[in-house]
């Protein structure tokens, strides 16, 4: 089918964005980096899909009262992104959508103040977001438009090398300041389980130095692999010498504590009545969290708890579930956990006396 003009247009517009949003990503020194990206990105999406609505025969205008354009500056008002993501998915949320409904917050934020460095932060996202961006072009107008061959693999510098990794992993961990840590942080953990697992939402990558050389000489240098947990032996080691500690960056899969009593009385039945207190009564006899007066929070079992600072809070594993489950079903266990009161501080050791004619 032979597209409209004005469809051809947009396309190139789309794709030209996109382009430079790449280039400008990927040029070591450029400073906002992520942020030029992200604004560059957005255009490229909201052309794209007005490519699709002009070769659709929709007109992406914003409508007032008798149906009548909404002008600005004489020109009919154009749907923004968040209105054509609406608009083509028709309200159906999906992992794409997520990507680009987190994206869109991201650049309203960097529109009206300003921001610190996010490139370590939100890479997950901005490749999603390229790689959904060729795949809608592809099957919404066919590989011809694809802007694939255009791209190619970033060089690497320090953060690769082990001399480097252990600051490499502390600048990973660092968490976003202020609000902004929080948004991000809020809008992740709203997605399901699904859509934070999808690498629609976020294309999360694993680089490995590859120390053989006898593959083949004309082996790629670069390779893209299928992993699976537990099904790819040379890679889960490879990420066991790489991983120094499983630190959480977010809290996915970790539940308040109210979830974890409301969990614990579904699967125990009416044997035990599970409530926030016996909850409260539990970590302490178990001591898999300091106290809230504690001068440092952090120190958990975290295989059970982990300590929110973001929120100043307390969060829990499954494991913690599990564990409570299988203690609290033992005959006489809960008798015992509430019938126990934390030992007072040791006092301080004598001085021992002063020997005769001591001054």
């Amino acid at each position: 089918m032979r597209l409209p003009r004005q469809s051809l247009e947009l396309l190139e517009k789309a794709r030209h964005s996109a382009l430079l949003a790449v280039e400008t990503y990927n040029r070591p020194a450029a400073p906002f980096r992520t942020h030029g990206y992200i604004v560059l990105m957005q255009i490229a999406w909201t052309a794209l899909l007005h490519a699709v609505f002009a070769r659709d025969k929709v007109k992406p205008y914003y409508r007032g009262k008798r149906r009548r354009f909404i002008l600005i500056d004489g020109e009919p008002k154009r749907w923004e992104l968040d209105e054509c993501v609406n608009r083509h998915w028709q309200g159906k949320e999906t992992p794409v959508t997520r990507n680009l409904r987190f994206i869109i917050g991201l650049r309203n934020k960097i529109e009206h103040r300003n921001l610190p460095e996010l490139d370590l932060h939100v890479l997950g996202e901005c490749q999603s977001m390229l790689f959904n961006f060729e795949s809608l072009l592809e099957q919404e107008f066919g590989p011809k438009f694809a802007i694939n061959e255009s791209l190619v693999v970033p060089l690497q510098l320090s953060r690769l090398r082990a001399a480097h990794s252990s600051e490499a992993l502390r600048q990973l961990i660092k968490p976003l300041p202020g609000d902004l840590g929080k948004w991000v942080d809020t809008f992740r953990t709203s997605l399901t389980q699904d859509e934070y697992d999808s690498p629609e939402f976020s294309f999360r990558i694993l680089l490995i130095p590859e120390l053989k050389n006898n593959l083949s000489r004309d082996s790629l240098s670069v390779r893209f692999i299928s992993y699976e947990p537990g099904k790819s032996p040379e890679v889960d080691h490879a990420i066991a010498m790489i991983k120094r500690s499983q630190l959480p960056i977010v809290n996915q899969g970790l539940v308040k504590p109210w979830q974890v009593v409301a969990e614990v009385q579904k699967r125990i039945g009416t044997s035990v009545k599970m409530t926030m207190a016996v909850h409260t009564q539990c970590w302490r006899f178990y001591g898999v969290r300091p106290s809230s007066d504690d001068d440092h929070p952090e120190n958990c079992h975290t295989n059970h708890c982990v300590y929110d600072r973001a929120h100043e809070d307390y969060v829990y594993t499954k494991e913690w579930i599990d564990f409570l489950v299988s203690e609290l079903s033992r005959p006489g266990k809960l008798v015992e956990i509430m019938s126990w009161v934390k030992p007072p501080p040791a006092a301080p050791a004598a001085p021992p006396p002063l020997p005769p004619g001591a001054p």
